[in-house]
Order: C-alpha cells, then structure tokens, then sequence
C-alpha cells in the first residue's frame, strides 16, 4: 500500500500540473460530447500522462478512465480516473475543477485521492488509515440541525425528463437547509464534505470517476454515504448521497422527499 499511495500521489500532482498549465493558457478549442459535456485537450493529456505513469509504475493493473474508457468490473488492481472534473469550469475559467485517481483491488476502493491544481488541496485516503489535505487529517462537520447545513449538489448533463425531479429536488432543499451551492466538481464537493466544508451532497447520473476517491475521503474522514433510496452505494449506481452522518436521515426524508 505505501507503493499505491506514492503512485496515488504522483500521478495527482504530475496530471494537476499539466491542468494547471492548460488553465493559465487561453482555452480557443473544445469538443461537445454532449450537449452540454465539454472536453478539451487537457482532459486528454492529463489522462494519457495518468495511464502512462500507471503503465509504467504499475505493469499488470487494469484503468477505467473517463475518455479513455475501461471496465468497473475488473478483477485485481483496477484505477479508476477523472483526468478533469470540471470540465465546464476549467474552459470558462473557474477555479474550481480536479484531479481525480482512486484504486481499487477486487471491486474494494482501497485508495483515492483529488487534487485541485489551483488551490493547491491535495486529498489523500488509504482504507482504514484516515483521510488527509495536504498532510493535515480531517472530519466531516457536526452540524446536526438541517436548517444549520450548507448542501452542495450538481446537476446531470442528461437533463431531459428530470429538470422536474431536479426542481423538486432544489424546492425540498430551499425549504430546509441553511443554503445551497452548485461547485461544478464531484470530487471536490465530496472532499469538501470529508472536510466539513459542506455537510450534504446530493446527484443523479453520476459516474464512477467523479466519485469512487471521493466517496473513500469521505468515508475515511467519517461521513456516510449511499443510495439516493438509502441503500448500499455502488460505483455504477450513477446517484449518491453523501453527508457528515448525522444529517444523514434527514436529507433523505426532506430533501429527497417525492424525489426518488
């Protein structure tokens, strides 16, 4: 595990200075594989530099990457990476965008980490060893009052037939809690709560890069997370709740009240 974590760490910084680079630079080009889902070139460079580097440290091991694609349902050592979430961020210019590179062993997350280039957090997590930024341990908050929570959530690029469901969603939300933030980087918004930054964080058709390092920061730093029905999380679930534990219940019953 001390390997994985130094490799973990590595490939963090090497592909966040490559967007680091690309951010300092005017962004003229980007490709739509969506309506509304960018990729640039960075994107791109950032997830060869990552497989790359896992090529070469680790010979043998399986990737799912975002453009590169991949199978979640590797056996052995499988790296799951998000060489830019944010991308929208990222091209318009806002800061708050990632890295993000977890690793799993038999369908076990027993490794992740995000790194945002810009504000230098680096976010690390081993199972059963704690999650830290930047060195520095940290814990989801103790806010145990909904109307005392600040709740984050993201919106799917798939929007047709759910902006009603979203609607709901957001009404539920405004009638409950302290206040609401849209980031734009799931694996940030999910460090965010592992932090005590944000207390709850809510999306729909979410996929397994944006999430599987944050959620294992999450966990290690104490918070909860599952299904927007409350059941067990999976990677290929595409939804999630997250939260520092105690609002957990709550942001259920209220939140996602005659949503799901």
């Amino acid at each position: 595990m001390n390997e994985i974590m130094n490799v973990l760490e590595e490939v963090l910084q090497g592909a966040g200075d490559i967007l680091y680079e690309g951010y300092r630079t005017r962004l003229d080009t980007w490709t739509n594989k969506g309506r509304v889902d960018l990729v640039t070139e960075w994107d791109m460079k950032s997830e060869h530099y990552i497989r790359q580097t896992l090529g070469r440290r680790c010979p043998g091991h399986a990737i799912l990457g975002e453009e590169g694609g991949g199978s979640l349902d590797s056996s052995g050592y499988l790296w799951v990476v998000d060489p830019l979430d944010g991308t929208t961020n990222y091209v318009h210019k806002l800061s708050y965008f990632s890295v993000s590179v977890a690793c799993l062993r038999d369908g076990v997350t027993v490794a992740g980490g995000v790194y945002a280039p810009v504000s230098g957090e680096l976010f690390l997590a081993e199972r059963g060893q704690g999650a830290r930024c930047n060195g520095e341990p940290v814990r989801v908050s103790s806010v145990s009052a909904l109307h005392e929570a600040l709740f984050v959530t993201g919106f799917p690029y798939e929007r047709e037939g759910r902006i009603p469901m979203l609607q709901r969603m957001v009404g539920n939300a405004l009638s409950h809690v302290q206040g609401i933030r849209r980031m734009g980087s799931a694996a940030l918004d999910l460090c965010h709560v592992a932090s005590g930054i944000f207390d709850i964080y809510i999306e729909f058709e979410i996929k397994p890069w944006d999430m599987a390092a944050g959620v294992l920061v999450l966990q290690e730093a104490g918070g909860t997370v599952t299904r927007c029905d409350g059941g067990p999380l999976t990677l290929d679930g595409r939804q999630i709740v997250a939260s520092n534990g105690v609002l957990h219940a709550a942001a259920l019953d209220n939140i996602l009240k005659g949503v799901v």
